[in-house]
């Protein structure tokens, strides 16, 4: 009895907290995404959610949304033969990381810059 309790008072809690955050359209492009709902989520939530909305203006008129791509891409070559001498076996990294600032101010879409 007791576990089916703690069960369900940790199922209404888990419930709750969901509900308390706004949903977000996502789109395949980040272009087209608008965090503005967060405009009226409650304090506190997710750590990154003073990223992806930060009010610029007093009302929520402008505002500002972060992010950041990182990519790394693994490169090797084995029994490269171009050239004269002996090739050694080399391998490098790719790495990518891109900041995505996106600013918004009225209520159109948001536009990057």
């Amino acid at each position: 009895m007791r576990v089916r309790a703690a069960i369900l008072l940790w199922l209404s809690t888990c419930l709750a907290a969901t509900a308390q955050v706004p949903d977000v359209k996502q789109t395949n492009w980040r272009y087209d995404e608008d965090w503005s709902v967060l405009r009226a989520a409650p304090p506190g939530g997710p750590w990154w959610r003073p990223f992806k909305y930060a009010p610029l203006a007093a009302g929520g008129a402008a505002w500002a949304s972060f992010g950041l791509e990182a990519r790394l891409r693994y490169e090797g070559f084995r029994g490269n033969l171009s050239g004269d001498g002996p090739a050694p076996d080399d391998g490098y990294f790719w790495r990518r990381f891109m900041p995505t600032p996106t600013s918004t101010s009225g209520r159109s879409g948001p536009s990057v810059s």
